[in-house]
């Protein structure tokens, strides 16, 4: 396991990175990352304007977001020493329709709950 400093270190060596994204075809796009050790990412739209090969784009943002929110909450607790037995995280996300008709993001509410290792009584 690494250390706080150690985790800090190591995320301040990275400074970009880039995706690029091709469409397929309707509204399939593939991402490819320079990463070469991970794999092509594969979104679309939902029906009827997709046809829901994929992840939409509002459903990674979602995800994005809530594991990032996860990410921290675990970067807080370790540097406190908390011992984390497991950690859950959700995202309800509210889509709507904006002035102009068009739909979009209103909401996403981010639950998250972490299970935390009982705290020995001292001797």
């Amino acid at each position: 396991m690494q250390t706080a400093p150690q985790i800090e270190r190591d995320i301040e060596s990275v400074h970009a990175f880039s995706i690029s994204l091709n469409l397929l075809d309707g509204y399939t796009f593939r991402a490819d990352f320079d990463d070469a050790s991970l794999e092509p990412l594969y979104t679309d739209e939902p029906k009827p304007l997709g046809s829901g090969s994929g992840p939409s784009p509002s459903r990674l943002l979602a995800t994005a977001l809530t594991n990032c929110l996860a990410s921290s909450l675990l970067h807080c607790l370790r540097r406190s020493r908390v011992e984390i037995e497991h950690l859950s995280a959700k995202a309800t996300v509210t889509v709507g329709r904006n002035k102009r008709g068009r739909l979009r993001i209103e909401r996403i509410a981010v639950q998250l709950e972490p299970s935390v290792v009982a705290a020995q009584p001292s001797e």
